[in-house]
């Protein structure tokens, strides 16, 4: 996968929304292309990408425009990195798809506090949240 991002992102500099649903093989190499050579993307898709913590962490820190992030399917993300990683999201930064993750209710509560101006969506089907509200 390493190789197609890095082709992608050649001429990444006028990127807004990277759609990588379904594409498996994304590593921490992968992650670093795209916030290297992608600066302006404002919407990033990692549905059913099986990608780890440390990879969302990584682009969610260097995705300075970064507005929506998709990561429904992600069932093996810990819930509690939401929480974490949302303190340190910029402004504009939301998550908006998280249908089928393991996201807690104290995550959610986080994401709501910290982006509570600018959160403009926020799918939470498919949750044991959902299922508690």
């Amino acid at each position: 996968m390493t190789c197609t991002v890095k082709y992608i992102c050649q001429n990444g500099e006028t990127l807004k929304v990277l759609n990588l649903d379904f594409c498996t093989g994304l590593s921490l190499e992968s992650i670093r292309h795209i916030t290297d050579y992608c600066p302006h993307l404002t919407e990033v898709n990692l549905h059913s990408t099986n990608i780890d913590n440390k990879d969302v962490r990584a682009l969610v820190m260097n995705s300075k425009n970064l507005e929506e992030l998709n990561l429904r399917y992600e069932k093996h993300f810990k819930a509690c990195n939401f929480a974490n990683m949302h303190t340190t999201l910029t402004t504009n930064s939301i998550f908006s798809d998280l249908r089928y993750t393991a996201i807690t209710i104290a995550s959610v509560t986080s994401i709501i506090r910290h982006s509570s101006s600018t959160l403009k969506k926020l799918d939470l089907s498919y949750t044991c949240v959902a299922k508690v509200v």
